[in-house]
């Protein structure tokens, strides 16, 4: 269970993580995906995007290398 489950509050870097990526995310993949996309489990990232980004720097370069391909195969996508 994350932090934000618990009701916990975010440290100031933990919020300014969530709301870059989460605003990235959603530029990529449109809101209503990009909501999902951050907070279903992800078997490749290892866990839900959403709690990566909160727990760590590391985390979050995780997710956003995960956004930059799905954008990259969607480029792909629309020139074939």
């Amino acid at each position: 269970m994350s932090d934000r489950d618990r009701g916990t509050r975010l440290t100031p870097a933990a919020a300014k993580r969530e709301s870059e990526t989460t605003r990235l995310a959603m530029i990529i993949l449109g809101r209503e995906a990009a909501i999902f996309f951050m907070n279903e489990p992800n078997s490749q990232l290892g866990g839900r995007p959403i709690d990566l980004v909160i727990e760590s720097e590391e985390g979050r370069e995780r997710v956003e290398v995960e956004l930059a391909e799905i954008e990259y195969l969607q480029a792909v996508a629309k020139k074939e």
